[in-house]
């Protein structure tokens, strides 16, 4: 539900209005193959600029449908783990022209891909494109229906980076763009020798500590930028009771007076 429906709904004595945590996080991915992107310099330039608080305000619209997370694990998952190597949410833009400065940037367009089917998608990109604006980065807006940036995402071609929206998934190993082939095409020795490790590995005290130095790589290699972890409002009767509290819908045990 947008959030501007909020007062409206609340208003009615006959619905319940409820923000649920589904674990669905807001960012983007990098084009790790082919571009200009290629270059972590640059990478860590466009993460210098960004103000997650306002990121994830234009994402959500207010401040209670979102919590700051550097991660791709929730806040209230036993895998969650906040190292960022100082890098998130720690706007700078003096340090991201240094990044800049150290990178191949050639001062042309990087081809942002997003989708207004999912408006959190396309407002970030937007906020994005203006952040990075003041260390000398020139962004280019492109917007797709969400088949076409499925589409898109998966050819080297045609993005340097695109809006993505990751769910928690039950075991980190799990996460999309871990996957060699999956969009973004992140490609690491380490990284596959970390999921190996996780892989073969039965005691989650380990796992756990294979995770955390999986997390520092991915802030060192930054194959994605994580903005935030979004809360959604749920709009029910109040007749209605026992929805699902996860991001795939389930309809059993739901029940009605």
């Amino acid at each position: 539900v947008p959030d501007n429906m909020r007062a409206t709904l609340e208003a009615d004595p006959n619905l319940d209005i409820e923000i649920k945590d589904l674990s669905i996080f807001c960012g983007l991915i990098f084009n790790y193959e082919k571009g200009q992107c290629t270059d972590v310099n640059l990478r860590n330039a466009i993460l210098a600029c960004l103000d997650m608080n306002s990121l994830m305000l234009a994402a959500q619209g207010a401040e209670d449908l979102y919590y700051l997370n550097p991660s791709v694990t929730s806040t209230k998952s036993k895998w969650f783990y906040d190292e960022s190597l100082g890098k998130y949410n720690n706007p700078d833009i003096d340090k991201a022209k240094e990044y800049l400065a150290k990178s191949s940037y050639d001062g042309s367009p990087l081809v942002f891909i997003t989708t207004k089917d999912n408006a959190y998608m396309y407002k970030t990109a937007l906020a994005v494109s203006d952040m990075v604006k003041a260390a000398g980065i020139a962004m280019d807006i492109q917007v797709y229906d969400n088949a076409t940036l499925k589409e898109y995402r998966m050819n080297p071609d045609k993005f340097d980076m695109f809006s993505c929206a990751l769910g928690e998934k039950v075991d980190p190993t799990q996460i999309a763009f871990l996957e060699d082939g999956w969009a973004g095409f992140y490609k690491s020795e380490k990284k596959d020798e970390l999921l190996a490790k996780m892989s073969a590995e039965t005691n989650f005290d380990k796992r756990y500590e294979y995770w955390q130095e999986l997390t520092k790589l991915l802030y060192e290699d930054l194959p994605n930028i994580t903005f935030g972890e979004r809360r959604v409002v749920e709009v029910k009767r109040k007749s209605v009771h026992d929805t699902f509290d996860t991001v795939q819908k389930y309809y059993w045990n739901i029940w009605v007076d």
